[in-house]
């Protein structure tokens, strides 16, 4: 019996749902809502985090009161820890630490010494060197955390649903990025670059990494089943055309990292294969033949051909912003993730094996700037939050990270290989687009510093976990 959530699920079929229920999903939607209107920035001084943060506590103790006792707990008990190692390590970097312990740790001695100059040696300090930033990053992680809880007590028609939330917040996000560019006006925040299709945020390379993300997605709505034919074709053909925009706007945001991984996105979505038919079927009736050989074989080729098109067509006719941004050799060599990759990494080895402290990336950078990086642009982040990270977080923010990726990694694999339903093995495949898009964007800028891409890689770890959990239960089951 296939148990498959997309195949069960449909619109048309919700039951009776009481006050708890209508509570829970309530606060779910709206905290999803205010980090789509207000977490497209990663700056700590944004207007819309002053409403952002406190109705994401607010929704998570409804969800707590409303649902709490369906949480499934057990199965988002890793990445659930691993989020409060991360919070355990910017707690500890808060710690007021002895003179004589702060003076003597890594990267801390040139601040002491001038600290001594000036008669103000002998105050407690924290091992972070911006404490109230340190701060900024610990209430961040609330968002993340408000969607481990809402997937985990969510039920297997709902969290199917959030697949379409995403894809719903992408379509958003792409179309305020054409008025954008047509009118100028629509932008939600001051330091937003005011010439570019950014949609939701304030950075191309953001923007582009969702609509990346969106396209094995896509691929995945394509496949829910449908009774009749023409209602499949018509779902493939209206999630093929939202592809075919979202390519579009990732060129004309000119972001170079959104070309490769929209190439890795498409990737993912030819993989992504038709859920299993019974010999039976696919034998005993001729005339479904055709179309079960049109699935398997014509669709991937048009998954790739046609955008490969697209993107060639708009090359020719000058519109691909991104590629031209790659040919322009000079400018990607000068570009400062390049430039200023050594000074960065000359931090992450002051400031081993304890990090500077999370959000004083910017201070600890302008201490140590040398006069041929000043420029009239801002530095304030490493545009590669790998590099970022060990300079912040030091070793032990490493180790979690290291250990989270190992999970998600294991998890993953584990359904795709093991998992006896092909929507099962397609989900994961979705998922796993998710998990190394972000991983992948993360090494050329901060996207997981935004609230709303945070709680994206939030859901696909706190999915992967259910999906695991539900095969688990099936195979002890069955």
């Amino acid at each position: 019996m296939n148990t498959s959530p997309l195949k069960r699920w449909r619109p048309g079929r919700q039951r009776t749902v009481s006050g708890s229920d209508l509570s829970f999903l309530v606060a779910l939607a709206v905290i999803v809502l205010v980090c789509m209107l207000g977490g497209g920035s990663s700056r700590p001084d944004v207007m819309s985090l002053l409403y952002l943060r406190p109705i994401v506590v607010i929704g998570i103790t409804v969800m707590i009161i409303a649902r709490g006792h369906e949480v499934v707990w057990s199965a988002i008990r890793v990445p659930l820890a691993l989020l409060g190692a991360i919070a355990l390590i910017m707690t500890l970097q808060l710690v007021p630490l002895p003179p004589s312990i702060w003076a003597i740790l890594p990267g801390h001695g040139d601040v002491a010494a001038h600290l001594a100059r000036v008669g103000m040696a002998d105050t407690w300090r924290p091992l972070s060197m911006m404490p109230e930033l340190t701060v900024n990053s610990l209430v961040a992680l609330l968002p993340p955390l408000a969607i481990l809880i809402g997937v985990a007590g969510s039920r297997r028609a709902e969290r199917t649903a959030m697949v379409y939330v995403i894809v719903a917040i992408a379509i958003v996000s792409a179309v305020l990025g054409i008025v954008q560019l047509v009118t100028g006006q629509g932008y939600f925040y001051q330091n937003a670059d005011s010439t570019l299709p950014i949609g939701l945020f304030t950075n191309r390379n953001h923007q582009a990494a969702l609509l990346t993300i969106s396209l094995p997605a896509l691929r995945l709505l394509s496949l829910v089943p449908r009774k009749t034919l023409s209602g499949h074709l018509f779902q493939q053909g209206v999630c093929g055309a939202l592809g075919m925009f979202f390519l579009l706007v990732i060129l004309l945001t000119g972001s170079r990292s959104g070309i490769m991984l929209a190439v890795l996105g498409m990737g993912i979505a030819v993989f992504m294969v038709p859920r299993s038919q019974s010999r039976r079927s696919s034998e005993g009736r001729g005339r479904r033949a055709p179309y079960l050989w049109y699935r398997k074989a014509v669709l991937p080729l048009v998954i790739v051909l046609v955008p490969l098109s697209l993107i060639g067509l708009a090359y020719v006719s000058g519109r691909a912003v991104s590629i031209n941004r790659f040919q322009q050799v000079d400018a990607v060599l000068a570009d400062q993730r390049i430039a200023f990759a050594p000074l960065t990494w000359q931090l992450a080895r002051n400031f081993f094996p304890l990090g500077a402290g999370f959000g004083a990336f910017d201070r600890v950078y302008r201490l140590h700037e040398p006069d041929w990086a000043l420029h009239q642009t801002f530095f304030n982040h490493a545009h590669n939050d790998l590099i970022e990270a060990i300079i912040t977080g030091g070793l032990p923010f490493m180790i979690v990270i290291g250990l989270f990726i190992f999970w998600l990694a294991r998890v993953l694999y584990s359904i795709i290989r093991v998992s006896i339903e092909v929507t099962a093995k397609n989900e994961a495949m979705f998922l796993s687009g998710v998990f190394v898009s972000l991983l992948i964007a993360s090494l050329f800028d901060y996207h997981l510093r935004t609230p709303l891409l945070a709680i994206v890689l939030s859901y696909a770890s706190a999915a992967a976990a259910m999906l695991k959990n539900a095969n688990t239960l099936l195979r002890q089951a069955g």
